[in-house]
């Protein structure tokens, strides 16, 4: 039987290699250092790799996925979706004069007392150099509105997206370390903001096809994850698209 050691490596014959040759390159107290370190890193390994071993496995087999079950999953998921406006942020500081869009939004919105709104005298900056002084409003959301949080400030949500009907459900595709399928639906806007039927919002695309979308539904894909609890809403893809009406 032929010697399966490691003859050479790196050009040195491992047969030559003595402990005195290593404890040249190495001190006593480098190898005491080391031996501590693994002697906490070992139980720690030890029971990464346990629970590795013990963690959920995803079948190798493709899942089955009824399409009234994909139809079910959706109808009790989706009506917690928000739809949201990234038309105003608030809090917002304009001049008093100014005739914008956005101006005349936020005057109808203090009318229907979904926002406040207070005069402010402050001195700004022109492009010009010079400094004037000028009368702003300050706008913040109203009690008991519309206004959700946002990263940037609050924006106004407008109603919430409605199963309209699933019209396919692909079969399952791996992808990563999870079992997916794509529901491709027909969805709607329910419960829309009364605010968002004012004459001057039904002007903005989005909110006029929102007050006939029942009748004219939006079309969109959403996903169904596999996991050890079977089949459910995938909230990933939703929460990185969001929402939309186009």
């Amino acid at each position: 039987m032929s010697d399966i050691r490691p003859k050479k490596r790196y050009g040195i014959d491992m047969n030559y290699i003595r402990e005195p040759s290593l404890q040249k390159y190495f001190s006593c107290g480098f190898v005491a250092d080391v031996a501590s370190v693994l002697l906490v890193l070992l139980p720690v390994l030890g029971i990464v790799w346990v629970d590795r071993v013990l963690a959920w496995a995803a079948p190798a087999v493709q899942p089955e996925l009824l399409f009234e079950d994909a139809e079910a999953l959706v109808v009790q998921s989706i009506t917690h979706e928000l739809l949201i406006w990234d038309g105003i942020t608030l809090p917002l500081l304009i001049p008093k004069t100014e005739q914008s869009r956005l101006a005349r939004w936020l005057s109808v919105l203090a009318e229907e007392r979904l926002v406040s709104r207070e005069e402010s005298i402050q001195m700004i900056d022109e492009s010009n150099g010079r400094r004037r002084i000028a009368a702003l409003w300050q706008y913040r959301s109203g009690p008991g509105s519309d206004w959700i949080d946002s990263p940037d400030g609050q924006r106004l949500q407008y109603g919430h997206p409605a199963l309209k009907r699933v019209v396919s459900v692909s079969p399952a595709y791996w992808v990563d370390d999870a079992w997916y399928a794509e529901v491709y639906l027909e969805w709607y806007v329910e419960a829309l903001s009364p605010w968002a039927r004012l004459p001057l919002f039904k002007q903005q695309r989005l909110f006029r096809r929102s007050a006939e979308s029942f009748d004219k539904p939006f079309a969109r894909t959403v996903y169904l994850q596999f996991d050890e609890d079977g089949w459910h809403y995938w909230r990933g893809h939703i929460a990185a698209t969001g929402w939309s009406a186009f």
